[in-house]
């Protein structure tokens, strides 16, 4: 019912104040987005400010979770948010990139292993597999 989701609305911006890790404003929006509700412009443009203040906590799968919310509501955040979220996201990416055996080749969206990072033979694997023999952020030379 209407009055229902107004007052969870209302409950879940209180609350969003509280929330001092990137989970709890990534699982409150992403239930939000469950119900298939739409909130008020009002209400996303606040909880989204809340949610900017937390973006340097929020790991690489609380960032999904935003994301994903804001596709299932159809709702574009302005161009300062969205700007400070995409920063959040890369910088997540290659924090993962520098402390694990899975490296983003570039735009092709796709992690690969490479078994040593620093091995040319790595990199080679991992470009012709996924064809991406140019635009390589390190050259190698055979």
């Amino acid at each position: 019912s209407q009055q229902w989701l107004s007052a969870a609305l209302l409950r879940a911006e209180h609350c969003v104040r509280s929330f001092d890790t990137g989970t709890s404003v990534a699982s409150m929006l992403w239930a939000v987005a469950a119900q298939r509700c739409a909130p008020p412009g009002a209400w996303m443009e606040h909880f989204l400010a809340q949610v900017q203040r937390r973006l340097h906590v929020c790991n690489l799968q609380a960032l999904a979770n935003i994301g994903w919310a804001l596709a299932t509501l159809r709702y574009r955040p302005c161009p300062a948010w969205t700007a400070a979220f995409v920063r959040a996201v890369l910088r997540r990416f290659r924090e993962g990139a520098r402390s694990s055996s899975l490296q983003p080749p570039g735009s092709a969206g796709l992690l690969i292993p490479v078994h040593n990072s620093s091995s040319s033979r790595g990199r080679q694997w991992g470009q012709g597999q996924l064809g991406l023999l140019a635009g390589s952020s390190s050259s190698s030379s055979s």
